[in-house]
C-alpha cells in the first residue's frame, strides 16, 4: 500500500504537543538504563534490525550513536509496507535507519537520515533532499534514542 506525496508530506511533520522527547539533560541521564534495555527489547519485540529493507540500519546502530548529534526524521508511517515503498522510492538516499516509536498510543515506523554535528548542518542537508523531503524534522539523536526506549518499555 503506497502513500501519495501529500500523505507522505503530512507524515513528515510530527505533532509535538504532549511530547516528552524534549527531556532535560537530567531526565535523559535517568533514562540511560532504559536505552540500554531498549536494544535488547527491540530485538525481541520488533525485528527492525533484520527487516528485509536492504541498506537500512536498525535500532542497535541508532543506540550506539552520539546522542548529542542530530539526524533528520524523514517520515513516520504505521504500515511497514509503506516504509518499504518509501525506501524504494528514495533508493538513492544513503544513511537511512529505521526504528519503532509510539505516538498517541499508536505504533509507528520512523526513518531517519544521516548524522550531523549541529542542527544547522542538519537543516542545511534537509534543503538538499528531494523536494518532498525538504521539511524533514531535524532531531537530536538523544530524542530518537529516548523514543526507542519508550517504545521498548511498552512491550
Amino acid at each position: 500500500m503506497g502513500l501519495s506525496d501529500d500523505e507522505q508530506q503530512a507524515a513528515l511533520i510530527p505533532d509535538r504537543s504532549n511530547s516528552s522527547e524534549f527531556a532535560t539533560e537530567k531526565g535523559v541521564q535517568s533514562k540511560s538504563n532504559d536505552i540500554r534495555e531498549a536494544d535488547e527489547n527491540m530485538e525481541k519485540t520488533v525485528d527492525v534490525n533484520n527487516d528485509s529493507i536492504a541498506g537500512v540500519k536498525g535500532v542497535d546502530w541508532i543506540l550506539k550513536q552520539d546522542g548529542g548529534r542530530y539526524t533528520l526524521q524523514l517520515v513516520a508511517l504505521q504500515d511497514v509496507d509503506d516504509i518499504h515503498s518509501f525506501v524504494k522510492k528514495y533508493s538513492t538516499l544513503d544513511g537511512l535507519a529505521l526504528f519503532r516509536t509510539t505516538k498517541k498510543n499508536q505504533d509507528w515506523y520512523a526513518l531517519i537520515h544521516g548524522i550531523y554535528p549541529t542542527i544547522s548542518v542538519a537543516k542545511e542537508k534537509a534543503r538538499s533532499l528531494p523536494q518532498a523531503l525538504r521539511k524533514s524534522w531535524p532531531r537530536k539523536l538523544k530524542s530518537v534514542q529516548n523514543s526507542i526506549a519508550k517504545f521498548a518499555s511498552r512491550r
